[in-house]
């Protein structure tokens, strides 16, 4: 058994995220919690599969992506190739934040 595997199985043992992973996602402590936040996760990429006149939904899950400024980013970049003359670094984006109830 290799020293990864056995902390694997350790963390898992005391609900606790394996060090492997956090190296390559987001930072939580409870795996419960982690394991929760992951299949919001692929729920959410599984309904923007789902789209079918634009592709993308109307609302995102921001926090659901594991680089959120790299998101918002290529947003700007598909946003600025698709506009003749405009430069990325001049792009803004402009939130309205809502009053929303999340049903379960």
């Amino acid at each position: 058994m290799t020293e990864h595997l056995q902390d694997a199985l350790d963390a898992i043992y005391d609900a606790r995220v394996p060090k492997k992973w956090l190296s390559i996602s987001w930072d939580l402590n409870s795996l419960g919690s982690w394991q929760g936040d992951l299949i919001k996760r692929v729920i959410q990429f599984q309904e923007w599969l789902k789209c079918e006149k634009t592709g993308e939904p109307n609302a995102f899950w921001l926090t659901g992506f594991f680089n959120p400024t790299g998101f918002l980013t290529s947003v700007k970049q598909k946003i600025t190739r698709t506009q003749n003359g405009w430069a990325l670094d001049k792009v803004n984006i402009l939130t309205n934040v809502l009053k929303m109830e999340i049903s379960s």
